[in-house]
C-alpha cells in the first residue's frame, strides 16, 4: 500500500467512528452493520457488503460464513451483486491480488483494473451497467490463515470513482477493528472449499441469487433437464437434500431472509 496522508479532518472522523466500537456492546451483526453504515457515509458509498469467507484457492469461488449488506437501490441490484460475487469474471478481477494473500490490503477499482479495461470488461457489462452500479472499493483483512474478512463498497453509475482519500480511510478503519473481524469466525472453524467446475459455479451462483430452474436454464442457454442434473450434483457435492439447505451452506440465516425465494420449486430425489 502507498504512504498514507489523510487530512486531520478525515483522521478525526475515522477515530470518532472507531470510538463507538471499543467493545461489543450489541450483537455482532448490529455492530458490523452500524460500522459499515458509518464507513459508507465517510467515503460516499451507495451500497456496502461485509463478508467473512474461506479464502479461495485455485479457481474455486468464495464460501461465505458471514454476510451482511445494504444500501442497494432495489432488489434486482442486490441479487445481481450476489450473482456477480460467485462469477468467474469477478475472480478474474481479483486475480492480481492472489500473490498478496495473507496481508491486510485495500484497493480502488482503478488500481485493480484501469478504466479502459473496466468499462470494456464482461464483469462491468453483465453485472454493473444493467443495474446502475459502477465503481467499487475493496478491502481484505485476514483474521486467521485461509480466512478473509472483506469489505466491498459500491458507487452508482454517474458518480466519480473512489480515490486515494477513500481508500486510505477505509484501510485505516478496517485495519483498526481486528477483534470485530475475528468475532464472526465460527468456533468450529472453516470447512474445506469444494472444487467445482466453472459451469457448476455458474449454476450455484444463480441458485443462490434466487433464480429457479427455468431462469437458470434461460440465462445459461441450457435445457431445464441439464440444470436439474447440475442441481442434483451440487446437492450431492455439499451433502444437502434441499435448496434451503444449499442456501444455508453458503449464506447465514439473517441474510437468507432478505434473499429468499420459494425453495420448493425443485427438490431432487434423495
Amino acid at each position: 500500500m502507498p504512504d498514507r496522508s489523510l487530512s486531520l479532518t478525515d483522521a478525526s472522523a475515522a477515530m470518532r467512528l472507531l470510538s463507538q466500537f471499543g467493545a461489543l456492546r450489541e450483537d455482532l451483526i448490529s455492530s458490523q452493520r452500524r460500522l459499515l453504515v458509518g464507513l459508507a457515509g465517510l467515503v460516499g458509498a451507495d451500497a456496502w457488503v461485509w463478508a467473512l469467507q474461506a479464502a479461495p484457492k485455485g479457481e474455486a469461488g468464495p464460501v461465505y460464513f458471514g454476510l451482511i449488506e445494504g444500501g442497494w437501490a432495489d432488489e434486482r441490484q442486490k441479487r445481481t451483486w450476489l450473482e456477480s460475487a460467485f462469477s468467474s469474471e469477478f475472480q478474474e478481477l481479483l486475480r492480481p491480488l492472489a500473490e498478496r494473500s495473507g496481508e491486510h490490503r485495500t484497493f480502488t477499482r482503478s488500481e485493480l483494473m484501469p478504466d479502459e479495461r473496466w468499462y470494456g470488461s464482461d464483469f462491468y457489462r453483465k453485472y454493473r451497467a444493467p443495474v446502475g452500479l459502477d465503481d467499487l472499493l475493496l478491502s481484505w483483512y485476514p483474521p486467521e490463515p485461509d480466512v478473509e474478512s472483506t469489505i466491498r463498497l459500491h458507487r452508482s453509475h454517474g458518480r466519480r470513482p473512489f480515490g486515494e482519500r477513500e481508500r486510505d480511510l477505509v484501510h485505516l478503519v478496517t485495519g483498526s477493528i481486528d477483534w470485530l473481524h475475528a468475532a464472526a469466525i465460527p468456533d468450529a472453524g472453516m470447512p474445506e472449499i469444494p472444487e467445482l467446475s466453472r459451469r457448476e459455479r455458474q449454476v450455484l451462483a444463480l441458485l443462490l441469487a434466487g433464480d429457479g430452474v427455468k431462469q437458470v436454464a434461460a440465462k445459461l442457454g441450457l435445457s431445464e433437464h441439464t440444470v436439474i442434473q447440475y442441481n442434483k450434483e451440487l446437492h450431492r457435492h455439499f451433502g444437502v437434500h434441499s435448496r434451503g439447505e444449499l442456501l444455508a451452506r453458503f449464506i447465514p440465516p439473517e441474510v437468507l431472509e432478505g434473499l429468499r425465494q420459494p425453495l420448493d420449486e425443485y427438490e431432487p430425489t434423495r
